[in-house]
């Protein structure tokens, strides 16, 4: 599923790697942000800021500047 981000604010994409397990975070100035969706049920979510992303043990996705 995609799940829509809860406000416009509210747009860095958490992911979660289905082959290795590691979380990243993508925002609007990354290379795929728009193809990236986001499945709550597999744990992924959107935060608001890139701390609190952080917080949540996710690491800037390698193809964001």
């Amino acid at each position: 599923g995609d799940t829509p981000p809860p406000s416009a604010k509210c747009s860095i994409k958490g992911n979660i790697s289905l082959h290795n397990y590691e979380k990243t975070y993508s925002t609007k100035d990354c290379i795929n942000y728009y193809q990236i969706k986001v499945d709550s049920t597999l744990g992924e979510k959107y935060f608001c800021s890139e701390a609190e992303a952080q917080k949540a043990g996710f690491t800037k996705a390698a193809n964001c500047p």
